[in-house]
């Protein structure tokens, strides 16, 4: 994840962004009239005594206020043999830490 020292000249160049309770998401145009928020983290990730306990929102706000959403959170671990995913694939590694949703939206009229 991107400082938001990093993430600022992304308002530059005109990425979507959208407010949360939890501070700003910068997304991406995944095609041509349409925009995407990636890996928002949206429940208390289940690690330690979370693991088989039911998730809860989250509340936490995101590190310096924004969340860099351009890319996918990571997938649930599901498959003993390992990841199913295409070489080239923009998902991160499998975690146990995979509470994210990845959402579209009509752009935003200029």
């Amino acid at each position: 994840m991107l400082s938001p020292l990093h993430l600022a000249p992304l308002y530059a160049f005109g990425l979507p962004r959208v407010r949360t309770a939890q501070g700003w998401v910068v997304g991406s145009r995944a095609a041509d009239g349409v925009e995407r928020f990636a890996g928002i983290p949206f429940a208390e990730q289940p690690v330690g005594k979370l693991r088989f306990a039911r998730a809860s929102l989250s509340e936490v706000p995101f590190p310096g206020g924004v969340h860099d959403g351009r890319l996918p959170g990571p997938p649930c671990i599901q498959n003993p043999a390992g990841p199913i995913r295409a070489p080239g694939s923009e998902e991160p590694p499998q975690s146990e830490a995979c509470l994210h949703l990845t959402l579209w939206r009509p752009a935003a009229s200029q």
